[in-house]
């Protein structure tokens, strides 16, 4: 998903900003098939990856480099600056990543709420993520990050 949208309105002004753009030919060429398919599909349906890809010829990560470049040259914006991946068909699936992530949430609100079982809704309390982490491992987390949690 890239919830990004043109800040031009037609395909000649992205290709005048691409014209003085120092950017390859080869780049040029991509950038505007994107934006072409852009600004060519139906303003109340959605547009693709795959349709995307096969517009400009990038892959998925490389569209994200694609748009992040018409960001910096001020043709597109990134909305809500995030970019999703589903992974399917994969040993480790976005549906079964997501039970992980549950299942470690679930986890962790239960030893906070053990390690301070008298807090307050709006008091803070200190967390250590080491301790935390090695507990949400003892609880079967194997893969449990500080920066996950």
């Amino acid at each position: 998903m890239f919830p990004s949208s043109l800040r031009i309105r037609s395909v000649d002004e992205a290709a005048a900003i691409l014209t003085g753009a120092q950017r390859t030919g080869k780049r040029r060429t991509q950038l505007m098939g994107l934006v072409r398919h852009v600004v060519n599909a139906a303003p109340d349906a959605g547009v693709s990856t795959d349709d995307l890809t096969g517009a400009c010829g990038l892959s998925g990560r490389e569209l994200h480099r694609a748009f992040a470049d018409l960001e910096a040259l001020g043709s597109a914006s990134n909305d809500p600056a995030i970019t999703v991946y589903v992974h399917l068909g994969v040993e480790y699936a976005s549906t079964r990543r997501l039970d992980h992530a549950a299942r470690m949430e679930a986890a962790l609100i239960a030893l906070m709420q053990e390690a301070v079982p008298d807090t307050e809704g709006a008091e803070a309390q200190p967390l250590n993520l080491t301790e935390t982490c090695q507990a949400l491992r003892d609880k079967g987390h194997a893969q449990v990050r500080p920066d996950l949690v």
